[in-house]
């Protein structure tokens, strides 16, 4: 196994607010040390507006990597594994969408996790 170590990117610190059937996509670039056989994380916040029933999904490089569906108003934090093959070097995205359900749905603080190669 070659050597790594661990890097983050703060992805989005801003609220990203979305209604029924909206999204966000958000460009992001990784190293050329980008270590492509190890899982990386995604963290973010998520706040529902109101108690009705939310659905979403989270998206990258057009592969669902994360979703839920919501049907309390208390924000939570979501950890989710990123499996090989998905993230690459060079340019990325990462897709917020709300499926279905009515009100908002903020998200908030997010982080990717990754590893580089160390020389």
């Amino acid at each position: 196994m070659a050597q790594t170590l661990a890097d983050y990117q703060v992805l989005a610190d801003n609220n990203i607010t979305l209604s029924e059937n909206g999204e966000h996509e958000i460009a992001f670039t990784l190293p050329d040390d980008f270590y492509s056989d190890a899982r990386g994380v995604l963290a973010y916040m998520v706040d529902p507006s109101s108690s009705s029933a939310k659905e979403y999904e989270v998206d990258i490089n057009d592969t669902v990597v994360d979703g839920d569906t919501l049907s309390n108003t208390e924000p939570r934090g979501m950890f989710e594994m990123i499996d090989v093959g998905i993230l690459k070097s060079g340019d990325n995205t990462l897709q917020f969408r709300f499926e279905d359900g009515s009100g908002q749905l903020t998200f908030k603080d997010v982080v990717l996790w990754y590893q580089r190669t160390v020389s």
